[in-house]
């Protein structure tokens, strides 16, 4: 999609889960460095990452926001 090769200048964050297959955990990063977003993998997560680790997740966004 073209739309999707445009940096943003809103802070953004991909996450995935360590647990997601490999080419889920590349697509998300290759997303990540098209938007120029910040891309996290949570360790404890899989793929619903609000119920599987909120903690986690909650931990990155903080990151994310802070570093605005």
């Amino acid at each position: 999609n073209p739309a999707l090769r445009t940096k943003t200048s809103i802070p953004t964050l991909i996450a995935c889960g360590e647990a997601e297959p490999e080419a889920d955990r590349a697509a998300a990063q290759d997303l990540a460095a098209r938007l120029g977003a910040r891309h996290e993998q949570v360790r404890e997560g899989a793929s619903v990452l609000p119920l599987e680790c909120p903690a986690a997740l909650a931990r990155a966004v903080l990151h994310l926001l802070e570093a605005a």
